[in-house]
This record gives structure tokens, sequence and C-alpha cells, in this order.
């Protein structure tokens, strides 16, 4: 697998970008300041996810195609929240047959939830190293005049 791509707005900013290399209609979607809540997720679900949706809104990121991402992230941090308390209130080592240590099994469902929200993270810019390579779409509010007039719905 190659190196992840730059966004064309960061190669604009770096004087790097090459009209060759470029799409003549590149995606860029409108963004967005509110997004409803999934009803299959669970409560603390639904404030993670509220909690990401006003954190990337008030830096420019919250597009009308980021929902899926965003439940993603919201989803699996909570599972890694969860997992951790377990951890703590269990230990990082327990007793199997025989009196054998065992690792703690929410450590691992702890560890693969937190892997999953740290690859969402970098797509987001949300590292240190990420937020070199992702450029914030620029904050244009839309409004619902501007998407029917767009022909949004139609």
């Amino acid at each position: 697998m190659g190196r992840a791509r730059k966004p064309t707005t960061l190669k604009k900013k770096q004087g790097t970008l090459q009209k060759c290399r470029t799409l003549e209609n590149e995606l860029t979607p409108a963004l967005i300041h509110f997004i409803d809540t999934p009803d299959f997720l669970q409560e603390d679900q639904k404030k993670m996810f509220q909690f990401f949706v006003d954190k990337f809104s008030r830096e420019g990121l919250m597009t009308t195609m980021d929902d899926v991402a965003v439940t993603a992230l919201a989803i699996d941090y909570s599972i890694y929240i969860d997992s951790i308390k377990k951890v703590n209130a269990m230990g990082l080592v327990s007793k199997g047959k025989n009196d054998m240590p065992l690792i703690n099994p929410y450590l691992k469902i702890a560890n693969n939830a937190l892997k999953n929200v740290m690859k969402i993270c970098v797509e987001f810019g949300m590292t240190p190293a990420a937020r070199t390579k992702v450029a914030a779409a620029p904050k244009k509010e839309i409004t619902l005049k501007d998407m029917l007039s767009d022909g949004f719905g139609s």
C-alpha cells in the first residue's frame, strides 16, 4: 500500500500542485454544522457522536459526507472507554485454568478499538503528524436555501 494522498488544498498551499495530477471535477462536499445522531447508537455513543460532530464543525472539517466516519469513530471510542474501565476494574491479568495467568480479554478489545479510533483520527487530522497533511475545508456555512438552490433533494 502506498503513501496516503495529500488533499488538493494542501498541495495548493505548499505550491506543489500539478494540474495534470488533479481531477477536473474533484469532489468538494459542503461544510455542515449539524448531523442528526443515528438512532441505533447507545446513549454513550450518541454523546461521543455529538462531541466529534461539534469538534469537527468548529475546525471546518465536518462535511455532508462524514457521517459514517464520525459514527464509526463514536462507536469505537465508546468501546475503547468501556473496555478500559473494565480493565481498570479487573486488572491487566486474571487467573485462568490451573491458576495460570491470563491477559484480560477486555485489553484486546480496547486495543482493537483504539487502533480503529487512531485510523479515523488520522483521516480527520486529529494527530500532530496528521495535522501537517490535512487541510481543513474553507469555513463556509451552508444554509437550507443554498442547498435547495443547488438542486439538493430534487
